[in-house]
């Protein structure tokens, strides 16, 4: 997520490391490689104008400070100023009706459908009774889609390819009052590019039934054009506010830094991925400083946090510290399978602010089909190799690929695999760990992720 932003940054920061001074032209230099930094990332040329002008004055009024390098005087400008853009705090999206409904509206190919079953998925673990709506009848794979996922995932969801969207949502609405689903999702038609029809189908809807929602679901890799996309569809259908998808492909990414200023409404969500889980809350806060090359910590603490209970986390620290066993292993592959990509767990680290190059772990993937041929080589493990797997010989490997029947290479791969987990959660830890974390200004010093988990407590 942000790679391009995150490497141009990273860049920005080292060129000033070291200097105990920073002059007018150092600072010019400075804001127009950020100018650079951020067109390249496809942010709207309006916002990047109005950026660097206020970095540029938030920077001369500090350049006399004694308390910051001139690093942390541009990172703390970039970052106050950034935040400021996205507004502030994270936007909760509110569900005040009984039951309350929420317009899915978007281009095709936005993710609009898969994003409309993460949203019920996310409200039911908000401890709400959600629902779905196929009514997307430009496109009946849309429906067909959305039936799909739902039901693998227990989400009620209600469709009639034969009906209409005032219809079925008519239906649902019955049926709320019955099974007290709340809220009701809908996934409205698309087109593939803006046009009036699409619009009066949503003011139609509107003019109907109490809408307390309407938000558009804009993919991240349509870049500037997504700022006029956003504009005309609050122009209007009066938007609530956004969801960005596909943050974890190719996209820069820009358009997430640029709708939020041009129209004045929250962006809720990320898209992360295409599991029901990957829809991460919009924190401007954290999404800076992960930008910036100080990782999302917290992000990462709660993503932990949701797939363990209390008791569990002495094993957590002990993983961080670099210190287990392959049962130890074993449980931590089926918490990261459950958490989501590891790789996007790294990038919530701040890896490369202590020297640690993000793409070493490039190849340090987990295949969930692999788990279960990963648990029978363990199981083909004494207790004592389980306990101290160093002692594993050519010997032991072979008895142990004939135990679990695989190769004596898959064998191999497996302890490899192993040694380079244990050595990426030492690292992990260190960071989690650190007293001193530069430029982060946390109003504490982790010691331990219990002492993070202790400080934020439980939702």
């Amino acid at each position: 997520m942000f790679e391009k932003l995150v490497d141009s940054f990273s860049k920005i920061v080292k060129n000033l490391s070291g200097k105990g001074k920073i002059s007018p032209e150092e600072i010019d230099q400075t804001i127009r490689e950020i100018r650079i930094a951020l067109l390249e990332a496809d942010v709207h040329l309006s916002v990047v104008r109005d950026l660097t002008t206020n970095i540029k004055e938030e920077v001369k009024k500090l350049e006399t400070s004694e308390i910051f390098t001139p690093s942390q005087l541009i990172i703390r400008s970039t970052r106050d100023k950034i935040i400021e853009i996205l507004g502030g705090q994270a936007t909760k999206l509110e569900i005040n009706n009984k039951p309350s409904l929420i317009l899915m509206v978007g281009l095709q190919g936005s993710g609009k459908t898969t994003t409309t079953a993460k949203l019920a998925h996310y409200f039911r673990e908000q401890g709400y009774n959600p629902a779905v709506v196929a009514a997307d009848f430009n496109r009946p794979a849309a429906i067909d889609q959305l039936v799909y996922i739902s039901q693998n995932n227990s989400i009620p969801v209600i469709f009639d390819k034969n009906s209409n969207s005032i219809s079925i949502i008519q239906k649902a609405i019955e049926e709320s009052k019955e099974k007290g689903y709340n809220p009701i999702i809908v996934d409205t038609a698309g087109r593939i590019h803006v046009d009036q029809e699409v619009f009066e189908e949503i003011k139609k809807i509107k003019a109907k039934f109490d809408v307390e929602h309407t938000i558009l679901v804009i993919d991240s890799m349509i870049g500037q054009e997504g700022v006029s996309v956003a504009q005309k569809f609050d122009e209007n259908i009066n938007l609530s506010g956004f969801i960005v998808t596909k943050m974890d492909g190719d996209a820069k990414g820009g358009i997430a830094l640029s709708i939020r200023y041009l129209t004045g409404k929250p962006l809720y969500f990320l898209g992360t991925g295409e599991k029901i889980t990957d829809l991460e809350v919009f924190h401007p806060d954290r999404i800076v400083s992960r930008i910036l090359g100080m990782g999302d910590i917290l992000t990462f603490i709660e993503k932990i946090e949701k797939q363990i209970e209390d008791e569990q986390l002495e094993r957590v620290e002990k993983y961080l510290e670099g210190d287990f066993t392959f049962e130890d292993y074993l449980s931590y592959l089926k918490m990261i399978k459950r958490m989501g990509d590891f790789k996007s767990l790294l990038s919530m680290l701040p890896l490369k602010m202590f020297g640690i190059d993000p793409m070493a772990f490039r190849n340090v993937e987990i295949d969930p089909k692999s788990i279960d041929r990963i648990e029978a080589i363990i199981n083909s493990m004494t207790k004592e190799e389980r306990r101290k797997p160093d002692i594993i010989n050519s010997s032991r490997k072979a008895r142990i690929a004939r135990g679990s029947g695989t190769s004596i290479k898959e064998v191999n791969n497996l302890i490899k695999h192993f040694r380079e987990m244990r050595k990426v959660l030492k690292k992990m830890g260190g960071i989690v760990k650190k007293e001193n974390i530069p430029e982060l200004n946390l109003p504490f010093n982790p010691s331990s992720v219990r002492d993070i988990i202790s400080m934020f407590g439980k939702k």
